[in-house]
């Protein structure tokens, strides 16, 4: 677990955590802090969920997260990570997003899990650029709630994603390339 300030500066490097049941069910609970997690092999866990961030701004790269019962990464209550380059695979959902939170999501490989994204939008805007997703039977990536800023899904945005209940405020707007 990774609590409070002082725990911005750690870093956890190239470590494996296996047959966990973390704090609160929890492979690595990160709260109130911004470590960077790199390297690190989270599997074979009773834990639901592998890394979850409340209130932070960790790096979290070149992971591999396997095999939690509801989620790979859990993002929520205002986090703001960067996630790259990691390979989630075998999750309930590969990584989750609540719509307090926002993040860059990059260069990650997102298979075989239930759902490979989900983004709730309300007052946030993640970013999602250059993953690669396969075989996520439930949908790849997955956003709905409310767009409440004006949202770009031009450019280099992911652009295989489905929409569920997505409602787009007044003044707000969504821009999405033309093809996708």
């Amino acid at each position: 677990r990774f609590d409070g300030a002082g725990a911005s500066g750690s870093r956890l490097e190239n470590c494996v955590i296996e047959h966990a049941y973390g704090h609160s069910s929890k492979g690595l609970y990160i709260t109130n802090s911004s470590p960077t997690i790199t390297g690190c092999t989270i599997n074979n866990s009773i834990s639901d969920q592998g890394i979850r961030l409340e209130n932070s701004s960790s790096e979290i790269s070149n992971n591999t997260i396997n095999g939690m019962s509801s989620v790979g990464i859990y993002v929520l209550v205002g986090s703001n990570p960067t996630v790259t380059g990691n390979t989630i695979t075998n999750n309930g959902t590969g990584i989750y997003i609540d719509g307090n939170s926002n993040g860059t999501y990059q260069g990650n490989t997102i298979t075989d899990n239930n759902y490979g994204i989900n983004a709730i939008y309300s007052s946030n805007n993640p970013v999602f650029i250059g993953n690669t997703y396969s075989n996520n039977p439930n949908g790849d990536l997955n956003v709905e709630g409310i767009i409440s800023t004006d949202v770009n899904w031009a450019g280099t945005w992911d652009s295989v994603y489905q929409s569920g209940n997505l409602i787009i405020a007044n003044g707000a707007s969504l821009t999405i390339a033309s093809g996708k």
